[in-house]
Formats: structure tokens, sequence, C-alpha cells
């Protein structure tokens, strides 16, 4: 039977010496008037109400309102009263009850001030048997760690709305029906449940959660609480990400949820990998990824697989999310010096779940969903469209009219040509033929349990994704067991073992048409954006059971058919540790620890090209990639408090072994009917050898000191070495300073209060970055290259490919943090606010070489040149905006901003000023006072309304030549002079776009949480801006494109007459603008660099939204279950955006679209047994 009561709470009295005798003398007359007057002091107080239909309980909360009574009753038998028409006006209670209860079945009786409700077939002589008697029990809440006493604690009855809160000093009291179990809760402490078993007073003790000061963070080699960090840390918890997404990849997860931290998915493939920078970029060349690392095990983020033109699968998509229990960020140098020259570009720590002392709990979760393309669509033209701008392209160049001979002359390799009158009977949607609905589901088990000795945690997970492309589907199965023991008081022991597989079947995502596809890659979602042709059939009119010129490479449904092309991938982790902790009894505060972990990752693929896709036979490619990593560490760490100080020192040592081997055979003209490489007719690559071989030891220290719990100081040390240099320059010694200051414990801060935390924080120091190549040391050679005249094939010879560099070293980042940490209002806002400034020296270049030294590998060398400034700002908060025994709504928000500027390259490049030219059309310019690869293009002076020519400025030359900058060139009264945009002007005028790049120069994300008894829903937007695209896929597009699509934005916004203002300039054929007069323009490539094609990257994402129940406790334990939640969820529902693709998402140069972010609608339970 439930009981309801409506927030019964006594009055509280506070007693002073003072007043004891008078209290004294008063209480019997107290005594004697309130049992005389109690019938009295009932029926005095009146009631105004006035409502048709009324139930009783709405009535009982107006007069509980109204005179602060309150009434137990038994909810679910009060369903059956009769709705009451009441008008009460200053109507006494007496009267007003006497109304209420006329015709019902139930009556009632004053207990206190509490009215109790019974039925009137009860037996009227026990009060009981309606309902139980009320017990009224007191108690306090304290501070677990300091006995402290917790003001405004809810109290709540478990299965009920019964409640209250603590007064000042911790106390409260509460009128509750016997046996009950109450909720205990405090803003950033464990809520905890009490039964009350008889007792009348409880004193209740809280240990702080993990979202409050004394949170425990994990840090490089050991952990620390949040209020004494002096470094820059965040931390983002499991059920900040768990909460139903339908993303399969963790990294994912973590987006737009930790300030400094930007997250960018590029493509929607499942598996595909996110590209993660912390602070920006402190590199150019040696890599911005962070180090990863998995409780201890630092891990392999590469797959090491050619690919051959399909999307990458990352080996963190064989981590499972269920798994995963905290990610802590270490950011400053303070957090990340202590990793030496791995922690340049920050480092994720990743914690998995562990085993909890107590009952063996079971969970069991299950979601499954389906996925589509996004609301925000890109546009193709369809047959009568795109033949309707052939032939107008072909009027005005006059060539009469589009001719199908003009596309096949494209296609040397078609065999089946369409006239005219059918392709225009022929309209095909080659997004339906090839995309589907994709779905997902997602299965995981695990098992939690142990005791004071044992502790264990056992998952597995199945998930099947299938994507929206056809014949896409990856399947992952992982398997966790976290086992800790404990054989002796002073002895841990402890085993964490992940095995993972992934079986993934992929489609190609590229165009290869003018060669008969013998790359065997055509096809994919950037072939429909690219080379899809609306009036191509599917299969071929004179034969159905054919498709249509497969072999061209120009029939997307051809190339994802399993029957002529597989592209399989399997991918096995083994990613383990062991470790053993001793507390050494004789040195109290002493801790010795040592692990051992693997990273094992053995990646297969097989792509097979049957003969009817490819001109030149099937072919198959065989690779097998297999990396380690085998890392073993040890170390102590002691602790001593003496007084008002204490020290915590950590040191030990390291060594890391990283090692692959590779295997790549390659062949055509293919032997047999299976789909595999076999023995093939011709062997056209064969390759097997070692990878990345790499060899670390290093040696490391920390120690912090803390003075009162208010001033904080630390240091710590790493001497690296690497194999990745030579012996002479392998070795780098690391350091970092850090110190903190907590000002709201000074005395002069007494008047923010005792709820207000303020910590300022500082920090110097350095690390490293070694992620270049291996064996830059070592000079390459190659043979079967001909002395003098390629003519004398007979006489190989041997050429120079790269130059070996002796003196190669580091990168070294110089970091300064500074920032402030807060608690507000007892933690009800909490965040912080930081500034930091990274200077790396020596940065590993390319350098350019004179083309005369003859390198057949290129005209660069490596070299140790250049600094980099990057600086940026953060700012993230939390908030608890309402929070009662009934709702609850928190908020969080952060932002970041970066800025990188170039201080200084080679000597010879900063004195020219012209900086380092980079990108496959030199789109790209590095140089000195600038950001990283800031755009070089051709600028547009626009559509020239007279001509139609697509019109650029001109570049003053000589000012170029004596200062290495851009500018435009003036005529004798300082106009722009302008020039046709042909191929020869665009790139002989470039210029500095300056100030933009594809860096983001903010990003952040906004999430909130609502829970209102038991219902939950959460939604997260992120953003970042201040970024540009450069899309050479969309230049193609809006130009006459005789074997490919165009999109409908070409529609109505070309050139056509003199006067017009258009968007586009006239309509080319082949590339040449022909006129009336005979004249020819030639080199019209629509594929020239352009500022034109320069969109604003910024976007802001409703990344997920999420609606959840939790099923009422009551519910649960008549079920025997400890919790069961149900939800719905919907990913990447709405995108603001100025760009014009499909998704600006960790977009920078788009030569290919990749499949955007899906629109994922998903739903599932979750059961504790």
């Amino acid at each position: 039977m439930k009981l309801s009561f409506i927030g019964i709470l006594l009055p509280k009295t506070k007693t002073h010496c003072s007043q004891i005798l008078l209290a004294m003398r008063l209480t019997f007359f107290l005594i004697l008037v309130s049992c005389l007057q109690v019938s009295a002091h009932v029926f005095a107080q009146d009631i105004t109400f006035s409502k048709q239909q009324a139930s009783l309980e709405e009535v009982f909360k107006v007069i509980r309102k109204q005179t602060g009574y309150e009434f137990l009753y038994n909810s679910s038998s009060l369903k059956t009263a009769k709705k009451l028409d009441l008008k009460f006006d200053h109507t006494p209670l007496s009267s007003a009850l006497r109304e209420m209860f006329r015709d019902q079945a139930f009556t009632y009786t004053i207990i206190g001030n509490t009215i109790v409700v019974k039925a009137k077939s009860q037996l009227q002589s026990s009060v009981a048997e309606a309902a139980p008697v009320p017990v009224k029990i007191s108690g306090s809440v304290r501070d677990a760690s300091n006995g402290e006493p917790l003001p405004s604690a809810t109290v709540l009855v478990k299965g009920d709305t019964i409640g209250t809160s603590t007064d000042q000093n911790g106390r409260f009291e509460l009128l509750v029906p016997e046996n009950a179990v109450l909720l205990v809760s405090y803003l950033s402490y464990d809520k905890i449940e009490v039964p009350i078993r008889g007792k009348k007073e409880l004193n209740i003790r809280l240990n702080p959660s993990a979202a409050g000061l004394n949170q425990m963070v994990v840090i490089g080699y050991g952990s620390q609480k949040k209020s004494e960090l002096t470094g820059s840390i965040s931390t983002i918890k499991s059920e900040q990400f768990s909460n139903g997404s339908g993303s399969s990849n963790f990294a994912d997860l973590i987006q737009g949820q930790a300030a400094g931290v930007n997250v960018q998915s590029t493509s929607g493939v499942p598996g595909s990998e996110a590209q993660i920078s912390i602070r920006g970029h402190s590199s150019i060349n040696a890599g911005v990824q962070p180090l990863w690392i998995i409780d201890g095990i630092p891990i392999i983020t590469g797959s090491g697989l050619n690919n051959e033109g399909t999307t990458d699968q990352s080996p963190m998509s064989l981590i499972n999310p269920n798994d995963i229990e905290s990610v802590d960020v270490l950011k400053d140098a303070a957090a990340t010096s202590i990793y030496g020259s791995r922690g340049s570009n920050g480092v994720i720590i990743v914690t998995t779940k562990t085993g909890k002392s107590g009952k063996t709990s079971v969970n069991i979760d299950y979601s499954t969903g389906i996925s589509n393309l996004p609301f925000h669509k890109v546009e193709y033209l369809n047959t009568d469209q795109w033949l309707g701008i052939m032939d107008e392209a072909a009027k005005d160049n006059g060539q009469g009219s589009f001719q199908m001979t003009d596309h096949y002359s494209k296609l040397p390799y078609a065999k089946e040509f369409l006239t005219r009158d059918q392709a225009a009977n022929i309209n095909t949607n080659w997004f339906d033929e090839i995309m589907r609905q994709g779905r997902f589901q997602n299965l995981n088990l695990s098992v939690v349990g142990g005791n004071s000795k044992a502790s264990y945690y056992i998952s597995g997970n199945y998930r099947d994704d299938q994507s929206i492309m056809k014949g896409n589907r990856l399947q992952r199965y992982t398997t966790r067991s976290n086992i800790d023991l404990k054989p002796l008081n002073n002895l841990a022991v402890g085993l964490k073992m992940s095995l993972s597989l992934t079986k993934n079947d992929r489609v190609k995502n590229s165009t290869d048409f003018e060669s008969g596809n013998v790359s065997g890659t055509s096809g994919g979602f950037d072939f429909l954006n690219t080379n899809a042709i609306p009036w191509y059939p599917v299969h071929s009119p004179a034969n159905p059971s054919m498709y249509y010129n497969a072999q061209t490479g120009m029939n997307p449904v051809a190339s994802i058919d399993r029957a002529n092309t597989i592209d399989a991938v399997d991918m096995h982790r083994i990613l383990g540790g062991l470790y053993a902790e001793y507390s050494v009894p004789f040195v109290q505060g002493l801790k010795l620890r040592t692990e051992l972990s693997l990273d094992f990752l053995q990646n297969s693929m097989n792509f097979w090209v049957s003969k009817n896709l490819r001109e030149n036979g099937s072919y198959a490619s065989d690779q097998s990639v297999t990396q380690q990593t085998l890392n073993y560490n040890i170390y102590g760490t002691y602790n001593k408090s003496f007084g008002l100080h204490n020290i915590n020192v950590t040191a030990g040592t390291e060594a890391q072994r990283s090692s692959g081997w590779n295997r790549l055979m390659q062949g055509q003209d293919l032997v047999g009917t299976y789909q595999e490489l076999g023995t093939p007719n011709q062997k056209i690559f064969m390759s097997s050898g070692l990878m990345g071989e790499n060899y670390l030891l290093a040696y490391f220290g920390r120690a912090n000191y803390n003075y009162n719990g208010k001033y904080f100081a630390g240091v710590s040390l790493r001497y690296d070495g690497t194999s990745t240099f030579t012996p002479e320059y392998r070795w780098g010694t690391f350091a970092a300073f850090s110190a903190a200051w907590i000002i709201s414990k000074e005395h002069f801060m007494d008047w923010v209060g005792s709820g207000t935390f303020l910590k300022l924080r500082g920090s110097f120091g350095q690390t490293g970055n070694q992620n270049i190549p291996s064996n830059l040391n070592v000079t390459g050679y190659a043979g079967n290259n001909p002395f003098g005249s390629a003519d004398l094939l007979s006489l190989n010879g041997t050429s120079i490919t790269t130059i070996g560099v002796t003196n190669l070293t580091w990168e070294t980042t110089n970091n300064a943090d500074v920032g402030l940490d807060f608690q507000l209002l007892n933690n009800r806002i909490n965040g912080s606010f930081a500034y930091n400034n990274q200077m790396v020296k020596g940065l590993l270049l390319q350098a350019p070489i004179p083309l005369s030294v003859g390198l057949v590998g290129g005209n660069s060398i490596w070299e140790n040149v250049g600094d980099l400034l990057n600086r940026g700002y953060e700012f993230d908060i939390t908030s608890t905006n309402v929070s009662n025994r009934n709702f609850v709504w928190k908020t969080n928000f952060n932002i970041s901003f970066n800025h990188n500027e170039v201080r200084k390259l080679l000597p010879a490049i900063d004195n020219s000023g012209k900086g380092m030219i980079s990108g496959v059309e030199g789109q790209f310019i590095t140089k000195k006072g600038s950001g990283i690869n800031e755009f070089y293009l051709a600028k547009d002076a626009g559509v020239d309304p007279e001509t139609g020519f697509r019109m650029v400025y001109a570049l003053d030359q000589d000012y170029y030549d004596q200062t290495g900058n851009t500018r435009n060139l003036k005529d004798a009264n300082n106009n722009d002079i302008t020039l046709i945009g042909n191929s020869a002007n665009i790139a002989g005028n470039k210029f500095q776009i300056q100030g933009k790049n594809s860096l983001p120069r903010y990003y952040g994300g906004l999430s909130n949480s609502f829970e209102y008894k038991g219902i939950e829903l959460s939604f997260q937007v992120i953003f970042q801006g201040g970024n540009y695209i450069l899309d050479f896929v969309k230049r193609r597009n809006v130009q006459p494109n005789l074997v490919g699509a165009m999109e409908k934005d070409i529609l109505g916004n070309y050139w056509t007459k003199p006067g017009d203002k258009a968007k586009y300039p006239r309509l080319d054929w082949y590339g040449n603008i022909n006129l009336p007069d005979g004249t020819v323009y030639s080199s019209f490539d629509s594929r020239t660099a352009l500022d034109t094609w320069i969109s604003k990257g910024d976007f802001v994402k409703l990344k997920n939204i999420t609606l959840g129940y939790r099923i009422p406790q009551r519910i649960c334990d008549q079920l025997k279950l400890q919790s069961i939640r149900i939800f719905g969820s919907v990913d990447n529902l709405f995108t603001s955006t100025k760009y014009t693709g499909w998704d600006p998402e960790g977009l920078g140069f788009v030569t290919t679209y990749n499949l955007p972010q899906l629109l994922t609608t998903s739903a599932g339970i979750s059961i504790k047994f």
C-alpha cells in the first residue's frame, strides 16, 4: 500500500540559555492550553476554494497550503473518491471537511497536525488499519569526511513524496510511515539510502561525490583531489556521454563536454576516425593528436592500412563506451610534462569501470535505432535539367546542341552507348539506388561485485551498425575483465583485460572513370556528389541482367554489388595490463607500484574486384598490419603530513617498445572464382617488413607540497630517451613548475561565505613532440633508374630518395597557464577560467632544397627550424539551476578561443617574406607572422556583367618580389586591375588570404538536463567558428560537366547576356569559351584555386536530445530489480551553418565528399538486477 504525505514539516524551535527559566515556567500552562484547545485550534482556520469536479487530492493540497495541515492516505484507494463541486469562502475547516467527506466512502481522523484519511469500511477502532500511524523521527546530516553539518540537505521517503530539508545546523524532523527508507542527498555529495528500522534519531553521513571538490582526479601515475590540483585538467564522467547516443565511437561522445578539447567527426561512416585537438595546434608537421592512455596503457590510434579509396576505420572504434568510467583530459604543462616527449599535444586518460564491494549486480543495456541523411541536403540536376544545361553550354559556344558523343568521348572504356532519346527518358536517382535507411543495435551485459578482498567488473558487448550506404556494415564484439585482488592487507594486485574484434564490410568512396576503373575504387558517397549522371541507367537496356557500362567506373550500383567487389577489414585488439601495489608497512605513506601493459592490434584487409568492374581484369589487394606497444613502469609514491604541511612525492621509470609488421600483396588477372588474391597471373606488388619500430626509456618524478590546505606547489621532471633520434640528440629533459592558492580560505574572504570556493593556479613547463617518421637519419636509395636517357633501360642505376639528417631532435613546447577555479552557493555553480600560452621551439619541418640536388623522393629535407606561438582562453561553468525533491535542472557551458602564429621559419624563407607554399595546387601558405596553412588563392573579382567572364585581381608582382607580401595591382588612377580568370591568370596571381584557414578560432558546447519524478530530458548543442572551408568539390559542380553531376545551385545563377549580374560565369565548353566572332578563350578549368570556393565553417549543431524515464522504485522492488530506465534519443537533429555542402563539421580542404554526420533516432532500455 502506498502512503502519501504532502510535504510534512514540523515546526522547529531554538532555545537559548536566557530562555530556559521562562520556558520551564510556561511548560505546564502550554500543555494545559494545548490539551483543552486542540479541537478549537483545528477548526478555527478558514478555507477559501472554488472549483467544479475537484478531486479530494486537489483539495488536500489547497488545505495544506492555507492551513499547514498535512494528509496521510492510501493514494490508490482514494482514486475511487467522488469528484466534488465546491465553493468555500472563508469556510471554517471543520465545515469544509464535513462537506468534502459527505457521501464519500471515506472518513478522517486528526492526529496532531496530520489529517489521516481512512475507508469507512475499515475498523473505526484502529486508525492504523486505514493507514499506519506516522512515526516522528529526527536526525542530522553531516559531511562524512569532517563532520560539518550540511544545511538544506534533502531528506525524502523512498518511493513517495514525503520529505523535508535540513536546517542551518543540518537538523531535520519528519513524520514518516513505519519501516520507511530515507533517500538523503546534498549537492556535490553521493545520495544514500537510510532504513529507519525503528530508530527515532538518525546520524547520517554523506560522502563527497565525484563532482565535488574532494573528487579524485586521475593524473599521470596517480590521482589527486580536485581541490588540490595545480594543473589544468577536465574530467568527463560516464553519465555525461552514456545517456543514449547512437554513436559507435566513444571519442565522438566526449565532443563538446570539456573546455579546450575540440572533437570533430569528419565522416558518418561507422567506425570512422574523430579528429581531436587540445588547446589548438601546437605543431605543423609533427602531428597534433593527443596521447591516449587507457587504464595506464598508451594505446595505438592508427590502423596502418592503405585503405585504397575507402574511409579508414579507427582502432578507437574497438573500445566499448559502456566500459568507460571517466575521461580526464590533461591540458597544461603541470599535468602533461610528466609524460615528457609524448605530452606536447595533451593527454587523455581513460579509466574503465571496476568492481564494487557489496551485492553483485547485473546490468543489461539494449538500444536500437535508425539513421538517415541529415535534413540539410545538397541537391543535383535531374535529367531534363542536366541536358538543358549542356544544350545551353553547347549553344553558347557555337556547338549547336549537346551530342551523346560529347560525353562518350571522355569514356574510352565505354562498351554501350545510349541515344539522346534513350537518355532523355531515364532519370535515375542514384542516392536511392545505393543508399538505404541505416540501422544499428547494441547489446551490453556487465556484472559488478566484490568484497573487501576481491572485486570484479566483467562485461560483454555486441554492436551491429548497418550504414545508410548499401553494403557497408560494421560489427563489434568486445569483452572486458577488470579484477582487483587484495591477498594481503598491504598488497593489491589486479588485471585489466579487453578483447575486441570488428568485422567491417566497407564501400569505396572515390572516382576513377578516366582509366577504366583500374584502381577498382570508383563508387560511394563521393561518386554520388561528383560523377553520378542522372540519365545513366542502372542496367543495360540491351541486357537487363547486366550492369550498364560497369567497367567505366560510372555505375555506382555495380560498384557496391558484393558479387563484383569486396572490401573487408577485420580488426583484432588485445588491450591488457597487470599491476601490483605494495604499501610498505615500516614506512607509513609509502607505496610501490608496478604496471605491465600491452596493446596488440591486428588489422587484415581483403580488397577484391571482379573483371566486371575493371578494364584490366580482376584485381585483389591483401594487406595485414600488426602493431604492438609493450609498456612497463615501476614507481613509488610517498605521502606524509606533519602539522599543517603535507608532501606527496612520486618517482619511477618507464620503458616502452613499439613495433609492427606490414605485409602487402597486389595482383590482377586472378585465378579461380574465390574472392581473394590467391595466386594471380600478374603480380603487381609485394612487400613485407618491419614498420614503426621505436623504443622509449624514461625516468620521471613529481613532488607536491600543501600547506594548511590553502597553499600548494608542485614540480615534475622527466628525462626521456627515444630511438627516433640519433644517440647524440635522443635524450631530453622536461620540467614543470606549478602553484595554487585557495583564496576563499583566507580570512579577508570570509564575506563570501562557507559555500564559496576560489582557487588561483598557475604553471610553467616543457613538453616534447617526436611524432615524425622513423629512420629520418638514414639516407634512402632507389634502384632500377636509368643512367642518362630514359631509353637506356638496360642500364640500371641507383638514385638518392631522401637525405639522412643526424641532428634532428624534439620539438619543445614551453607552456604557461594561469587559471581560476570556482564553486559558488555550495557547488550549485562551479567552473573555471584559464589562459594558456604555448611557444613551440624547433618545429620539425620539411625544408625545401634546390632541385639541383636531384632527389627522386622530392626536394625537401627534415630540419628543426621555426617557432610557433599558440595561445588561447577557455571558460566552463556548470550550474544546478533548480534542485528540489521533484525537479532538478542542470546546465553546462564551455567555450574556448585559440589563436596561433608562426614566429619563425627558415632564415632564407623569413628574409624573402614569401613563406612556405604547400598543397596539391599550392593552395596553402605558412609564413612568419601568420597562421598555419592560410589559404593561398587567386582573388575573385566577380563576373564581368558585359562579357560573362569570371575576373580575378591582378597581383602586384614587383611588390611581391621585393617584400614577399601580396597586394592588388593598381592602374594610374589607383583602381584595381582585373584579369580574365583562366587557369594561367589564376596560377600567376595568387594572394595570401590573411586570417583564413581551417583552424577554428572558437568552439564549445552547451548541455542541459532536466529530471522530474523519474522523467529525464537532456540536450547538447556544439558549436565552432572562425574557421574556413575550401571546397574543391563545389567548384566543379557548378560548371558544365560532361562526365558528372551538377548542383541545382547553377540553375538561374549563371551569366547569359550582357548586363547580367550573375553568381557564376558564362557556361564553358570543354574548359573553353568560344565567342560568336570566332575568338576562343581557353583553359577555363573549373578546378582552379579561387577564393570563390571559400566558405565560413561556423556552425551550431543540436548534437543530441534524449528523453528517458526511470521506472518508480516501488515497481522495481516488486520486480526484484534495482532499476529500470527506458529512453529515446535523436542525434544530429539540426545544424545551422552558411556552408552549402553537406556538413561543415571537421572540414578544411575538401577534395572528397565524405558521408556526413547522420540523423540517428534510437531507443533503448537499461535494467539493473
